[in-house]
Order: C-alpha cells, then sequence, then structure tokens
C-alpha cells in the first residue's frame, strides 16, 4: 500500500526524527562524499583579509547543486529566485542569507575558479571521487 508506514509496536514513533531528503540534499551530500567543499576551500579561499561570509566550497556546492537538480544552468541573476523557498542552512550545513545569493558573488567565485586552475580542480575532484568509488566497491 503506497503512504503507509508499518510500524513496530516497540518504537516510540515521537522519539524518531524525520527529514526530508530531496534532490538538492543528496546532490550537496554526494559533493561532500567526494569532498568537493574540502577541495574548492583549499584552492580558492583567501589566505590573507577577511574571511569569507560564505566559503568558496559551499559557493560552488550552491551552484553545483541547482544545476543538477533542475534542468540545468540557470543564469546567476536567476539564483536568488531558484533558492527563495529553500532551507539554504538545512542544506548546505551553513548559515546562508538569501540576500548574499547574487550574481555579483557567483561572477566573482566563477573567476576566482579560473584563476585557481579550474582543469587541476576538476582532475583533484575526479581522482578523489574515483579513489572514494574504488575503496566502496572494494568493501563489498
Amino acid at each position: 500500500m503506497k503512504g503507509v508506514i508499518f510500524v513496530p509496536n516497540n518504537i516510540d514513533i515521537d522519539s524518531v526524527d524525520v527529514y526530508c531528503a530531496g534532490r538538492l540534499q543528496l546532490i550537496v551530500e554526494l559533493c561532500e562524499k567526494m569532498g568537493i567543499k574540502d577541495i574548492f576551500n583549499k584552492h580558492l579561499e583567501k589566505k590573507a583579509g577577511r574571511p569569507s561570509d560564505i566559503p568558496a566550497g559551499v559557493e560552488a556546492e550552491i551552484m553545483m547543486a541547482g544545476i543538477c537538480v533542475e534542468e540545468g544552468y540557470r543564469s546567476l541573476y536567476a539564483i536568488q529566485d531558484y533558492y527563495k523557498y529553500k532551507d539554504l542552512e538545512g542544506i548546505f550545513h551553513h548559515p546562508i542569507e538569501l540576500s548574499r545569493l547574487n550574481d555579483d558573488r557567483f561572477g566573482t567565485f566563477l573567476d576566482d575558479f579560473y584563476d585557481a586552475g579550474c582543469r587541476n580542480i576538476f582532475k583533484e575532484i575526479s581522482a578523489r571521487s574515483l579513489y572514494r568509488i574504488r575503496n566502496c566497491c572494494q568493501k563489498h
């Protein structure tokens, strides 16, 4: 029967935490398993000056998740509209104000990504992902 959940008598249903794991959360969790956030933070975070309110790794996840979940790429100016009704902190595990998601921020992110050597970053992400997949498959 669709929509019916069987709960054994010995489980206190009030003690169960329930989370909605939608497509955005799935993409973000995959990014975190592959270490994408850490890789972008390593290559794009500035060594001096004031730290960014949103780390580069989170910015990367925001862009990738929006592209992967929907029909594809959307203009940078529309990114705020896309995330307007989303729980940003719950999805990206970082406090994010919607007003901070704008085309200037992501244009700067893309410039920094290019300057940091986007091909090498892609290679590092690919190598880490393949390594983790190989290790996961060997365990089973």
